[in-house]
């Protein structure tokens, strides 16, 4: 908060809103762990390894949710 009335804004809120998000399909919800979750773990193994640890994952989520907690921020430019 302190960042945004330093940078001009006025009455500053912030809040956590939870937004789960369920895949309907298997080979969707691979593909978002494979190029959004997993992307940085993935990088540095070898391509039978990467498929592996998808898998895993992947196993460990049988309802394909991914529990997001989005950041909500509100504030007024000017004091």
């Amino acid at each position: 908060m302190q960042r945004l009335h330093a940078a001009g804004f006025a009455h500053p809120r912030a809040w956590l809103r939870p937004e789960p998000v369920t895949f309907d399909e298997d080979d969707a919800f691979r593909e978002f762990l494979r190029t959004v979750i997993l992307r940085p773990w993935l990088a540095p193994r070898e391509p039978w390894d990467q498929e592996r640890l998808v898998d895993d994952v992947a196993r460990e989520l049988p309802d394909r949710t991914l529990e997001y907690v989005r950041l909500e921020i509100d504030a007024t430019l000017g004091r």
